[in-house]
């Protein structure tokens, strides 16, 4: 959950990062599968450091 309660769920089948509000409202996603930058293949874990920064663990790319 980010600072404004959203959501952020990591999808491995679609390689995508969701985000939904704290209310269930559909607010973006983003990536695609592929091993270039800005492309996901198999997001697993994500997490969120303490500035606030979403850190994505890549397991199929072997990346953070």
């Amino acid at each position: 959950m980010d600072a404004d309660d959203n959501f952020y769920v990591s999808d491995e089948a679609t390689h995508r990062i969701t985000v939904i509000t704290s209310n269930g409202e559909f607010v973006g996603a983003w990536g695609e599968r592929g091993d270039e930058k800005g492309q996901l293949n198999g997001p697993s874990g994500i997490a969120f450091d303490p500035e606030g920064d979403l850190w994505v663990s890549d397991t199929l790319n072997h990346r953070v």
